[in-house]
């Protein structure tokens, strides 16, 4: 392959790369603290957590990154063996993915469940809110 091939191979891949990133990077996340529940486990994290990235894959038979779950950051230690769910939703609030994990850190990877988005991925361009919450 010659030089120019490979330049725009690498070109191209670049601009795929910051696509992604950008469309992320764009996308809202609730405000406040994200938690829910009826116990006093509520207090596990006072200042609330924070969704760093989408767990992104490029379809194969396409050009739109699809997103198979949302890494969730800032997680307070004493929240600990709780457990986070996570559900993507639309411009229209309907659910485009849906997870759990149990907490063990301040980071946790939320993968979505098989039948809520986490079979074919769910398109990064139409998520438009991240909903969290701890219980």
């Amino acid at each position: 392959m010659s030089k120019k091939r490979y330049a725009a191979a690498f070109g191209a891949a670049g601009l795929v790369f910051a696509g992604v990133f950008g469309a992320a990077a764009a996308l809202d996340v609730d405000g406040g603290n994200a938690q829910s529940g009826q116990s006093s486990d509520l207090s596990c994290d006072t200042d609330g957590v924070g969704v760093e990235g989408y767990m992104i894959e490029q379809d194969d038979n396409g050009p739109e990154p699809l997103s198979f779950g949302v890494k969730v950051t800032d997680v307070d230690t004493a929240c600990d063996g709780l457990w986070v769910s996570a559900r993507t939703l639309d411009s229209n609030g309907d659910v485009l993915g849906r997870g759990v994990a149990q907490i063990n850190g301040n980071v946790v990877s939320v993968h979505y469940l098989s039948g809520h988005g986490g079979d074919n991925g769910v398109p990064v361009s139409a998520i438009e809110t991240v909903s969290l919450a701890i219980t």
